[in-house]
């Protein structure tokens, strides 16, 4: 639904890779016939995190080993393929019917709950990431000029990361307050300003 235009091809199922061993299912892929364009999404289904920080670093461990791993191989795949095996492999002459060739190639992990934690460093440069909210967020926030639709979705994920978000946006001002603590035996006070 984020991408509701003809132009646009969804392929309706998962794409299978296998290149000199290495393996991997790409779970959606989007192919833009306007600007050749073509988006590439691996999709992490997992639970949200609850009280535990051993669950918690065993989510993020996870998560990032999983989709690290696919981005290589989704790399090597790219890297080492002629583009028309690549629009072969997603099979996109089932789809579309006219004349195709491949200019970019866009990486996108997105995950249900949980993406930007802190003290996790090495998310590769090379992918969007975030959260599926993220996703809808920065596509209605962010604004574009551009034909290319499937580039700005990359560029506009990226640009409401958490850490450009830091970077860009004003921080919010917080007051003066006072904070009372008051027992029937004492009262302390914290105080800030």
């Amino acid at each position: 639904q984020l991408f509701p235009y003809d132009n646009v091809i969804k392929i309706p199922e998962g794409v299978d890779i296998n290149i000199d061993g290495k393996k991997t299912e790409i779970e959606v892929v989007l192919f833009d016939t306007k600007t050749m364009t073509l988006g590439l999404f691996q999709l992490k289904w997992q639970d949200p995190i609850r009280k535990s920080m051993r669950e918690r670093f065993s989510r993020i461990s996870n998560l990032f080993s999983k989709a690290s791993q696919w981005v290589e191989t989704v790399e090597y795949w790219l890297t080492n393929s002629e583009p028309k095996n690549i629009l072969e492999t997603i099979d996109i002459k089932k789809y579309y019917k006219g004349k195709v060739h491949l200019n970019e190639v866009h990486l996108f992990v997105l995950s249900r709950n949980n993406i930007n934690f802190t003290n996790v460093n090495g998310m590769d440069d090379r992918v969007a990431w975030g959260t599926w909210y993220q996703m809808i967020e920065s596509q209605a926030i962010v604004k574009s000029s551009s034909d290319n639709l499937i580039r700005d979705a990359f560029i506009k994920l990226k640009t409401l990361s958490p850490e450009n978000r830091m970077k860009n946006e004003k921080l919010p001002e917080i007051p003066d307050f006072d904070i009372r603590f008051r027992s029937e035996e004492h009262t302390s006070e914290l105080q800030s300003h």
